[in-house]
């Protein structure tokens, strides 16, 4: 009752503002014809999400998420939305408690619901720019992996002589089911290598997955299917050691960030702790002033 005492004003205003306007609105909507209403309701609301998806819309973030391979369902317009409610469910929130005097959320709490449209800005310095590079590489690793390993699978077919004879595509078709990260490659580019446009299909191969690796692979494989089997075998060995060399590089690559990320993340939680015991000491030094400066009077 006390509050409402106090905030009568503000209530007045609300209940005012929100009378005008459903004033507003049925005045509005009393000038159409409701049957033409429903007839084109569903197409008046694909026609607005279409035109709000354009505002919201950033060609350059868009070019960004696609190129970094994130989900598709992931977009520009709904990147910007979530950072647009974030800042209006915040700004909501800081107007309650002034006007409530109750604290809804903690400080870090309100930090963090601030800092939100900042983080999810896809560009750099900011911090989703660097966990999408991140994402990009677990995934590159992953790819490398698969890619090697289909390497050796084709090597293992060339060293059975049965097999010598055969295009790669019955290779790959075999062992395609054991693959996850570039089966989808390996499925669009079946079709050429069955019809034996080997440089078409090792050009998308390379091209999609957009690895070292893949075009390492593409390079070979040309090679492989324009030479006898038995020298098919001896490049594929050749070659083997320099696959080896890529992979053994990028997981030392990402032993050196995984340790600077622990380092980082150590730092960090020991600087918190120091600067706890500097706060304490200051605490209890003014504590002690205080009394001293009391005493003196």
């Amino acid at each position: 009752m006390q509050w409402l005492m106090k905030n009568y004003n503000f209530l007045y205003l609300v209940i005012m503002a929100i009378l005008l306007f459903l004033s507003w609105y049925y005045l509005h909507r009393s000038q159409y014809d409701e049957r033409r209403k429903r007839r084109f309701s569903k197409n008046r609301l694909r026609r607005s999400a279409e035109q709000y998806k354009e505002w919201f819309h950033n060609e350059e973030y868009e070019i960004f998420l696609r190129k970094n391979n994130l989900p598709r369902w992931i977009t520009s317009s709904r990147l910007n939305m979530v950072r647009l409610f974030t800042l209006i469910i915040l700004i909501l929130v800081l107007s309650l408690e002034l006007l409530t005097d109750v604290n809804y959320l903690t400080l870090t709490e309100l930090i963090t619901l601030g800092l939100m449209p900042l983080i999810l800005t896809p560009k750099r310095p900011y911090p989703f720019y660097y966990i999408v590079q991140q994402i990009k590489r677990k995934n590159h690793n992953d790819v490398s992996n698969e890619i090697y390993q289909l390497y050796n699978d084709i090597k293992s077919s060339f060293q059975i002589k049965e097999n010598r004879t055969q295009n790669s595509y019955y290779t790959i078709k075999y062992v395609l089911p054991y693959f996850h990260k570039i089966r989808p490659t390996l499925e669009k580019m079946m079709p050429a290598l069955q019809n034996k446009e080997l440089d078409k299909a090792w050009d998308y191969f390379a091209n999609d997955l957009d690895t070292e690796e893949a075009k390492i692979l593409s390079i070979v494989m040309r090679e492989v299917e324009s030479v006898p089997p038995e020298q098919a075998l001896v490049l594929l060995e050749q070659k083997r050691k320099e696959f080896s060399n890529h992979l053994y590089n990028r997981y030392t690559d990402y032993l050196k960030r995984r340790k600077f990320i622990i380092f980082a993340l150590v730092s960090a939680g020991a600087m918190t702790v120091f600067f706890n015991e500097i706060t304490v000491f200051f605490m209890w030094y003014k504590e002690v002033m205080a009394n001293v400066n009391q005493n003196m009077n």
